[in-house]
């Protein structure tokens, strides 16, 4: 197999595999083939006599520099992914969470306030009101997509709960 078989075959393998995991000897091998071709592609260039050739050459060199490029770039973002997943992850959990808080007290929160030395259910709206929150700061650190959603099925069925004791006590719907 000659060089430009044996690149065009790691090309193939690695559009197929570009979103898996590719193992650090596929990738140095890469390396080499196509740093191989463009030295050839430089060589050829320099012994070039005719315009069309150089055209030619100057795109293959362009071509192979683009391949290269997107071999550095997605072997950066895959180490970026590796030290930064987790910290995004609770970043992103930690956003989501802080905002079903302020969604939490823009709805209910003067709700909350009003009702906070009362004996009948609306005692129960504020003790629920504050279990939410706590259970969204404590959601900030969890990781697990799996418990994310059984805790957002959980967050709207006491959300609604809030709702109905709300409409009762005032007889309006919060937005």
């Amino acid at each position: 197999m000659d060089d430009r078989e044996k690149l065009a075959s790691l090309m193939e393998e690695i559009s197929g595999k570009f979103n898996l995991d590719l193992n650090t000897e596929d990738v140095k091998e890469l390396h080499a083939v196509i740093d191989e071709e463009l030295d050839n592609c430089i060589k050829k260039l320099r012994n070039a006599v005719y315009g069309r050739d150089v055209r030619v050459f100057i795109t293959e060199y362009e071509e192979l520099m683009l391949k290269k490029s997107d071999i550095v770039v997605w072997e950066f973002l895959k180490e970026e992914d590796k030290r930064n997943c987790q910290q995004r992850k609770k970043l992103l959990n930690g956003e989501a969470m802080d905002t079903k808080i302020k969604l939490l007290g823009l709805r209910y929160g003067k709700y909350r306030k009003a009702w906070e030395d009362t004996t009948d259910d609306r005692k129960v709206f504020c003790n629920m009101y504050d279990m939410l929150i706590g259970a969204c700061e404590c959601m900030k650190s969890v990781g697990n997509n799996l418990i994310h959603v059984a805790f957002n099925r959980q967050f709207e069925d006491e959300e609604r709960s809030l709702e109905k004791i709300v409409q009762r006590f005032t007889g309006e719907e919060t937005v």
